[in-house]
């Protein structure tokens, strides 16, 4: 990233107003939007790096919201198989290893466990209303591999309605998965 974007990009987390505790690295415009569509769907792997470090600051902020002093869980929402298949790479579950080495790196263990897993596909969300959005339950599934022995803060590239991560947090507190808030590299401003 050029110097000149980077200081277009915020240095502190935000939260926004949402079901659950949500934090984001950075508002879904421009210059973030850019580089978010270019590492997942241009391959630009070299972003990997600053998408990453904004993740993490939004993990380090909703992991230091609460009073919790456990290791914290990344649970990275699963991509469309034809998302996978098209790019031959998850790029929330590469952001969220990339976050948690930084989050880490600062002393707060953390790590990445992609338990949720697409039980059913849907439709991709680009271009869909919200209403279509939110229709998407009985989504996923939970491949628990034994106890989830820490906090579990969702991660997700980018949340506009939030109808995806609300539907892995669903999954999730079905199995008996508590969840203490959502992180992402991006956020839009809530839907009305």
């Amino acid at each position: 990233m050029c110097v000149d974007c980077a200081s277009l990009i915020p240095r502190t987390a935000q939260q926004r107003e949402f079901h659950h505790e949500l934090w984001f690295g950075a508002p879904y415009e421009t210059t973030v939007r850019e580089m978010i569509n270019a590492h997942k769907d241009h391959g630009a792997r070299a972003l990997t790096p600053d998408l990453g470090l904004l993740l993490a600051r939004a993990v380090w902020s909703a992991a230091v919201a609460s009073s919790k002093t456990r290791p914290v869980v990344l649970v990275p929402i699963p991509a469309h198989r034809s998302s996978l298949r098209k790019r031959g790479r998850n790029t929330v579950t590469e952001l969220g290893h990339r976050a948690a080495r930084e989050v880490s790196q600062r002393g707060m263990a953390c790590f990445v466990a992609p338990i949720l897993f697409r039980e059913m596909e849907t439709k991709r969300n680009a271009g869909r209303s919200i209403r279509e959005r939110r229709d998407i339950a009985g989504t996923f599934g939970v491949r628990a591999r034994g106890a989830v022995p820490s906090r579990v803060i969702v991660i997700d590239d980018i949340v506009t309605t939030g109808a995806t991560v609300n539907e892995g947090i669903r999954a999730l507190m079905q199995n008996g998965i508590s969840v203490d808030a959502i992180a992402c590299v991006a956020s839009t401003p809530l839907p009305e």
